[in-house]
């Protein structure tokens, strides 16, 4: 028999204890299966609820809709073509799913402005946004403070908002000109299918303005 020296465990017997060495194990085996077990068998569920998707007429332009009116007796009906005059004021618009009906006016955000310039006037960087020639399709809503854009100027050719005497040059991509604001408009691309002005994409830039705290 080996001679057990460790005083811890001649303390140990003399007192009528168990050798560690002869403890069972199985308790904490058992333990431990038990926690793996319940760890596999508790569902995971999400930490957040998923987030609510917007009604139909919120939500943003989506390529394909359609440019329709947004005031008076055409409201909801598609523009013509001849509905926006070269040299002429600028056109309220708004725009329409065309497989459910859906007029997205549930948004201000979503209010557009639409004017025609010949080819030749428009930037680069602006007549790829164009249809028809030179129709062009910007948000209603200045980027400054949120106020509604309502007049083409006749002389400057530029939009103007009357709360804070914003410009924005159509022709340049929305550049601001004078006033406050700093970001260009947000332009949305259009094309013309089926005798149709229709989005070619979402929005170009960001639509609104930063509120403040």
């Amino acid at each position: 028999m080996t001679e057990n020296n460790d005083p811890g465990e001649i303390s140990r017997q003399a007192a009528g204890q168990q050798p560690t060495h002869d403890r069972p194990t199985h308790d904490r085996r058992t333990f431990l299966g038990a926690t793996v077990g319940m760890a596999i068998a508790t569902p995971a569920f999400p930490l957040t609820e998923p987030k609510k998707q917007k009604p139909a007429d919120e939500r943003r332009p989506e390529p394909g809709d359609i440019i329709v009116h947004r005031f008076g007796e055409r409201a909801g009906q598609p523009l013509a073509p001849g509905e926006v005059k070269l040299g002429g004021d600028l056109v309220n618009c708004i725009t329409k799913d065309p497989q459910t009906g859906v007029v997205r006016d549930g948004s201000r955000l979503n209010g557009l402005i639409v004017v025609r310039f010949k080819p030749e006037e428009l930037s680069a960087q602006t007549i790829v946004h164009a249809a028809d020639g030179g129709v062009l399709a910007y948000s209603s809503v200045c980027n400054h403070q949120g106020c509604d854009l309502s007049q083409l100027l006749p002389d400057e050719r530029v939009f103007k908002c009357y709360c804070h005497y914003s410009k924005f040059d159509p022709r340049a991509a929305g550049k601001p000109k004078d006033g406050p604001a700093r970001r260009k408009l947000a332009v949305l691309p259009l094309k013309f299918d089926n005798g149709l002005f229709v989005a070619a994409s979402e929005f170009v830039g960001r639509v609104g303005f930063k509120k403040r705290r």
